[in-house]
């Protein structure tokens, strides 16, 4: 198992950030943060790092990096030449069993966390697309880049789990009257990634690492925007924003626009934040009553 290594209580770096802004002093670009450093297109690119509402799925030309409807083509499948040509690793296009908050599907999350099982999810904890993409920056390090499409604009919290070992449904399910069980485990150095919605609004999200027989916090940030490295953004849509040329979902039922607060983005520097560089396997997507699985590479 990988030893994990733990940063000090971030949060306060998080209090420090927010005090420095309250003060009117600049806070100036990572050399290799996750925001403006033309790994992907996270937000505008411009000041202040991790400027909010500007989540989007379509290229901007105006903007180095890919995003996501230049790595996925319209299957969702990979493009494995423009990865290559961007310096990219692996990318995951995950599709949930989309209900639309009204029917059912195969993964709501069971009473009480038990398992997975047919059911219905609320629209505002029902997910629909979710991409993954990850890369390295300058010195090698691993991040990591997530879209996540939500079907409602509630109150509510989206989980991207980044694990080593490969997790999936076991034993239950349709027709034995018992919920699926989630067979897997957690290994030093897999990553949780919260965002909590309030009114539909980012209202924070938390980075944190395995370890320890625990999530151990390493980083977090308040509303939309960047901790203060710039080892960790988050960013949703303050328009209606074109989607991506695979069918895209929402409540409001056009499959060709996300409404409002409905698609969020995240970056996250994975091995700065851990100390190590993780090879993961299993992205797990979940909400209080949704979950998707998705895997990085063939044959895993």
């Amino acid at each position: 198992m990988s030893r994990l290594r733990v940063p000090n209580a971030t949060w306060t770096v998080v209090a420090f950030a927010a005090a420095l802004v309250a003060g009117g002093l600049t806070l100036s670009w990572a050399a290799d943060g996750v925001y403006s450093t033309g790994l992907f297109e996270l937000g505008d690119g411009n000041p202040p790092p991790g400027f909010p509402g500007m989540a989007d799925i379509v290229l901007s030309g105006e903007q180095a990096g890919p995003d996501w409807e230049e790595i996925f083509d319209a299957n969702g499948v990979p493009r494995e030449d423009v990865i290559a040509s961007y310096g990219g690793g692996l990318a995951v296009f995950c599709a949930d069993d989309i209900s639309l908050g009204s029917g059912f599907e195969s993964t709501a999350v069971a009473y009480g966390g038990a398992g997975v099982m047919n059911g219905v999810a609320d629209a505002d904890h029902d997910i629909g697309n979710a991409y993954v993409y990850t890369t390295a920056d300058s010195v090698g390090d691993l991040v990591v880049y997530a879209g996540i499409e939500r079907l409602g604009a509630g109150s509510s919290f989206v989980e991207l789990e980044l694990n080593q070992m490969k997790f999936r449904l076991g034993h239950g399910g349709y027709g034995v009257g018992i919920p699926w069980e989630i067979d897997g485990y957690r290994d030093g150095g897999d990553v949780l990634v919260r965002i909590t919605f309030a009114d539909g609004a980012v209202q924070s999200m938390t980075v944190e690492g395995w370890g320890q027989g625990g999530w151990q916090l390493l980083t977090g940030v308040v509303g939309e925007g960047c901790d203060l490295s710039e080892l960790a953004c988050v960013i949703a849509n303050d328009t209606i924003i074109e989607g991506g040329p695979w069918p895209n979902f929402d409540t409001a039922g056009n499959p060709e626009e996300i409404a409002v607060n409905r698609f969020v983005e995240l970056g996250v520097n994975v091995d700065a934040l851990l100390g190590l560089q993780p090879e993961f396997t299993t992205v797990q997507i979940r909400t209080p009553e949704d979950i998707a699985f998705g895997y990085f590479g063939e044959g895993r």
